[in-house]
């Protein structure tokens, strides 16, 4: 029996690589660039992340006596 097509995809796996691949190459000069903030700014662009991105010395050590602890 032959397969018939209704409906072809336009895209292959290829399709749009160079836009990706310069999409890409802007992000990271900005973050270079940029530096920390540029990521943060990032983070909540893309996704919606509004936290703290290091985490501080004294949670770090917290978590640590959690650990100890148990």
């Amino acid at each position: 029996m032959a397969v018939t097509y209704l409906k072809r995809a336009d895209k292959t796996p290829q399709t749009g690589t160079d836009e990706t691949r310069e999409i890409v190459q802007a992000m990271l000069a900005k973050i270079e660039a940029g530096g920390e903030d540029a990521a943060i700014a990032y983070g909540r662009e893309l996704d919606g992340y509004h936290g703290d991105i290091v985490v501080p010395a004294d949670a770090i050590a917290a978590a640590g006596d959690e650990i100890s602890s148990s």
